[in-house]
């Protein structure tokens, strides 16, 4: 796998932190949303969702919260499937 690269898709696509941000967001899950299934879950780590733009299939990972306006969460962890 290469260094500047993060987890890569199941179709074997990588993206970078650039790229992984434009992405399309498919739902960002907040502490309060993962907590009750991952102890301890640190309160300032969210988990994006993506879309792959090969394959269109949903990507996560965790990553540090930052504000987002206009961006919700479309999906609960309940209805998605991931790569």
């Amino acid at each position: 796998m290469r260094s500047d690269s993060l987890r890569p898709c199941a179709c074997g696509r990588h993206y970078d932190t650039e790229r992984w941000a434009a992405l399309q967001l498919f739902a960002q899950l907040s502490a309060a949303d993962v907590s009750p299934f991952v102890t301890p879950w640190p309160p300032d780590v969210v988990v994006e969702v993506r879309v792959c733009a090969h394959c269109n299939r949903k990507m996560s990972r965790p990553q540090h919260a930052r504000r987002r306006r206009g961006r919700d969460r479309t999906a609960s962890h309940r209805s998605m499937t991931t790569c």
